[in-house]
């Protein structure tokens, strides 16, 4: 996956990674991805 991020940045797409530690409800999980529904902040 970091060989993809550079790649896309060294031509000018930009690439954010995103961190929480209260994804919501994990709707789908493989080995590569995960799907989370956001929980409303209470």
């Amino acid at each position: 996956m970091w060989t993809l991020v550079r790649i896309l940045r060294e031509h000018g797409i930009t690439v954010t990674k995103i961190t929480t530690d209260n994804p919501g409800y994990v709707a789908y999980e493989d080995e590569y991805q995960v799907v989370a529904i956001p929980v409303a902040d209470t």
